[in-house]
């Protein structure tokens, strides 16, 4: 998995959802970037994109899918096993 994408996942993770520009500025990505790496992650079902309206203010919430949490806790696990194979 590309590891941007892996890290909007785990981030997501972590929060549960957040607006469009919370991930943008936590992972310093651009909002070309961070569009183009959600678009791909919501194409496989591991995000889930809901647009809004916020105080009149144009709101993307981008919260992570049960698929999604599913594939980060398989990484996480698969990170733990190469960890204690090199240790």
């Amino acid at each position: 998995m590309n590891p941007t994408r892996l890290s909007i996942l785990i981030y997501l993770y972590l929060v549960g959802s957040a607006k469009f520009t919370e991930i943008e500025k936590a992972l310093e990505l651009t909002p070309g970037n961070l569009s183009s790496h959600l678009k791909k992650l919501s194409e496989l079902d591991l995000v889930k994109i809901k647009r809004g309206f916020v105080d009149v203010k144009p709101t993307t919430v981008i919260s992570i899918t049960s698929e999604g949490s599913k594939k980060v806790r398989e990484k996480l696990k698969n990170f733990r096993v190469l960890l204690n194979e090199i240790q």
